[in-house]
């Protein structure tokens, strides 16, 4: 404490969250039980497999070896919906479970993986043909996926799901 003065983080999100609604602001920090929802949930479960395969080691494989994203991706995107799903029905609010909004789930995950491509100099081209070496081409542009950003002074700070190498 300085000058008698508490310093406190702030994230730009919430910032601007407090100046549309001081009362909303309040309310979204009083971990009150929030109601479920499909596209919310989808959301998460391409989220969460786009970061798994910015990590995943393959560092065993071969540079050459093609076919592989297909079954992966499909086989993460597949658990990271199990474990939305669960999650989804355990909250006390929530409406009805859509399994048929997998393929719309899936249609996002390769549409993120595209951008992936494109921010790596990689022409489009299908799941099927990808190499190891060009998902290692991706994985180098990977700067950082979750982590969090501090300014200096310390005060505002906030959260980042992917961060990538500007190479243009």
């Amino acid at each position: 404490m300085k000058d008698g003065f508490v310093a406190h983080q702030l994230s730009p999100s919430s910032w601007s969250r407090y100046e549309d609604c001081p009362r909303k602001y309040w309310l979204s920090r009083q971990k009150l039980p929030r109601k479920a929802s499909m596209p919310a949930s989808m959301g998460t479960a391409v989220h969460n497999s786009v970061e798994d395969l910015c990590n995943l080691d393959i560092n065993d494989r071969e540079s050459g070896e093609s076919g592989w994203l297909p079954p992966t991706a499909k086989a993460i995107l597949d658990r990271h919906w199990q474990i939305e799903k669960q999650s989804f029905l355990e909250t006390p609010r929530h409406p009805r479970w859509k399994d048929e909004m997998i393929t719309k789930a899936h249609d996002g995950l390769v549409g993120a993986l595209n951008i992936l491509f494109a921010k790596s100099g990689l022409d489009k081209t299908s799941l099927s043909e990808v190499t190891i070496g060009m998902w290692e081409q991706v994985q180098s542009i990977v700067l950082a996926n979750e982590g969090t950003l501090v300014s200096e002074c310390g005060r505002l700070m906030g959260r980042l799901d992917l961060l990538v190498a500007d190479i243009d």
